[in-house]
């Protein structure tokens, strides 16, 4: 293999390598039931979908990963990203917990007692593709003594932080663009030599 074709060869592999970060999905027996290695903020993040109420989940004196709302959104935000992909993006029966949807499946993150029935969560919904206008984002209160069991498209994001934080820092790739173009140029140099 010649040195133009070497050259060639790894600025395609630079550029079609994907990010080594990616949130690792938790599927069984074809439902997602969460995720591994969530990216939110730098942090990385366990998540597991439950269902029951607010007060069994969480108990009644919970200890958020979330405690603001715009936090609540971050993580919301990185579940719609990194965890509600491929075909979990428009097939919301797919995900545990919203099985019996014909629409849509909310994961909720809660954020914050707002009273001792009430809880503040932010929210992401993966729908079917003819509801795909209320896909995304959302915020409310739930009642902490809803079943999420007995809603359809209702569950509980559980998150905690994973016991792995170490992150792989992929080369960019510049890094490979330029040393194939040194390979390339040398090959020349060697070339014109002879």
């Amino acid at each position: 293999m010649n040195i133009f074709k070497i050259a060639i060869l790894s600025t395609a592999l630079a550029v079609t390598i994907p990010p080594l970060h990616a949130a690792t999905l938790t599927i069984d027996a074809g439902l997602l039931t969460g995720a591994e290695r969530v990216n939110v903020g730098g942090t990385f993040y366990d998540l597991s979908f439950v269902e029951g109420t607010f007060n069994d989940v969480f108990g009644t004196t919970p200890d958020f990963d979330a405690t603001s709302y715009s936090e609540a959104v971050a993580f919301s935000q990185a579940l719609f990203d990194q965890v509600f992909v491929g075909i979990y993006d428009d097939q919301p029966a797919l995900t545990y917990g919203c099985s019996g949807t014909t629409a849509g499946c909310q994961a909720s993150t809660p954020y914050e007692l707002f009273s001792s029935n009430l809880v503040r969560r932010s929210g992401a919904q993966n729908t079917l593709p003819q509801h795909s206008s209320s896909q995304g984002l959302m915020s409310s209160l739930l009642i902490t003594t809803d079943d999420s069991s007995d809603i359809d498209s209702q569950v509980w994001a559980d998150w905690s932080v994973s016991a792995d934080q170490t992150s792989v820092v992929p080369v960019p790739a510049a890094v490979w663009l330029f040393g194939s173009g040194l390979i390339g140029l040398a090959g020349f140099a060697r070339r014109k030599k002879a």
